[in-house]
């Protein structure tokens, strides 16, 4: 009996990576985000944030787009400013 054909009470604790799959998939292409996208993305601007370049200039270093990482920095409440506040004050340090 293939696993479209059994009742969703008889699906084996091994399929249920190929139940949940195509859910995932679907969640990320609908806009959701994942908590490995978010790490991901939280490092990749924190990182241009730090670095002082412009946007394009980073995104184009690191292979993706200058509006992306915009888009995420607005997302994970990151603000360039903040971090050039932080940085300019003498023995500031982000926080633990």
């Amino acid at each position: 009996m293939g696993l479209a054909a059994r009742p969703p009470h008889q699906v084996a604790f091994g399929d249920l990576h190929a139940v949940l799959e195509p859910l995932r998939c679907i969640a990320i292409r609908a806009g959701g985000v994942t908590a490995e996208s978010r790490r991901i993305w939280r490092d990749r601007v924190a990182r241009w944030h730090k670095s002082g370049q412009s946007a394009r200039v980073f995104a184009e270093r690191e292979g993706v787009n200058a509006g992306t990482l915009y888009s995420w920095s607005r997302r994970l409440g990151m603000k360039r400013s903040e971090h050039r506040q932080r940085e300019e004050k003498p023995g500031a340090h982000a926080p633990a």
